[in-house]
């Protein structure tokens, strides 16, 4: 085969020279709190505080001493305060970073591990343990991320309102996981083995992704309203979930708890959940229980609740109320679309008012299966309206 080479065309200008690029520094990267290791963290605080540029007011003390009183401070070591007395391990004015170490307290001391007498911050990773209290910031605005408070003799967290991020609190042996006088917003983590509530708020709370499970008391209690999404809410030895006046769930695993799965006294709301296995009943309430894809499952003493007399109404779609104990729903309004009602009252005759659907005035039953149906007051009579009537 021939090799032919080529050369530029005459007057063709010559081909240009890229330019020499210039060289780029690279952008230095943050690390944060929770992306570094405890030893990259306290070799990180060490070498702030060691520097002459940051001696004054806010700069961040190192935590080494029980009894210390701090503005800014963070733990370099784990911190051991068993054997303290007289006052808090820690008390705190501003923020506390416990740089994923762990501060024990004195559980013989009434007061907290970490006392704050002002607004206050605690961030982990970290633990607080071993107290009378884990945290106590009775009267004041506590911030909190990624902690672990376990084991206090008392409750783990008192605030008068808590915002959390990541709060796990745990085995508590004589209170609360959480106790707030006002509002408790809480995201992620979860409330586990407390003598009492998992998180309980005088008023308020909002909990999303989050779980409480095998508390003594209820999973989770405000005594006004409680909103929540995401949870899951087991093995309780109260209710699952209690909202004083009302109760909005989404997304919810509401089983296994000794009472009842949701009680909301005034209304309870869920939208895709499953109530099932509790030892009361899945719902209570006393005005309204309004359900959308839900499923009801075999619950002790009755799938829904309201409380009759004053219009007490039901209202569900997309759901399920099977197989639970005495009846599946009872109130005196019921309205349902595209819902199953079946299996409930599995011993007939077990109470006077057994039956799938209990109502005073007769039920509006939309594209809905169900097995029967009884007439309130004295349940002698049925609707006509189900399968089995």
């Amino acid at each position: 085969m021939t090799s032919i080479t080529t050369t530029p065309s005459a007057g063709r200008p010559p081909t240009p020279t890229p330019p020499t690029p210039t060289p780029q520094t690279p952008t230095p990267q943050t690390l944060t709190p929770s992306a570094a290791t405890p030893f990259v963290r306290a070799l990180a605080c060490a070498t702030l505080l060691a520097s002459p540029a940051l001696s004054h007011a806010g700069e961040v003390e190192p935590v080494t001493t029980c009894g210390q009183t701090v503005a800014d401070g963070a733990l370099i070591a784990d911190l051991d305060c068993s054997a303290w007395s007289g006052s808090p391990a820690v008390t705190v004015t501003r923020s506390l970073d416990l740089a994923g170490f762990t501060l024990t307290g004195n559980a013989t001391e009434e007061s907290g591990v970490v006392f704050c007498p002002k607004r206050c911050t605690v961030v982990g990773a970290g633990t607080i343990t071993g107290g009378h209290t884990g945290i106590d910031a009775a009267g004041q605005r506590l911030t909190v991320v990624e902690v672990s408070v376990t084991a206090n003799a008392s409750h783990g967290v008192v605030a008068k309102a808590l915002r959390a991020r990541g709060l796990v609190a745990s085995g508590q042996t004589g209170g609360h996981g959480a106790l707030v006088t006002r509002k408790a917003d809480v995201t992620g983590g979860g409330f586990s083995n407390n003598a009492m509530a998992g998180l309980h708020s005088d008023r308020k709370a909002v909990v999303r992704d989050a779980s409480a499970t095998d508390n003594g008391g209820d999973g989770l209690s405000a005594s006004w309203r409680l909103r929540g999404e995401g949870l899951v809410l087991t093995g309780n030895g109260g209710r699952g979930a209690r909202g004083g006046q009302s109760a909005r769930l989404e997304r919810v695993t509401i089983t296994g708890n000794a009472s009842h799965g949701v009680r909301g006294t005034g209304s309870a709301r869920v939208t895709d959940g499953l109530i099932a296995d509790n030892g009361a009943r899945g719902l209570s309430s006393l005005r309204r229980i309004r359900l959308d894809s839900v499923e009801v499952l075999r619950n002790g003493n009755g799938g829904l609740f309201v409380s009759t007399g004053g219009g007490a109404r039901i209202e569900a779609k997309n759901t399920t109320i099977a197989d639970n104990g005495n009846y599946g729903m009872l109130a005196d309004e019921i309205e349902l679309r595209s819902t199953t009602v079946t299996g409930n009252c599995p011993v007939p005759g077990a109470i006077s008012c057994c039956a799938d659907i209990v109502a005073s005035r007769r039920p509006v039953l939309i594209d809905t299966d169900c097995g029967t149906t009884l007439v309130l007051p004295g349940c002698v009579e049925n609707w006509g309206l189900c399968a089995a009537d």
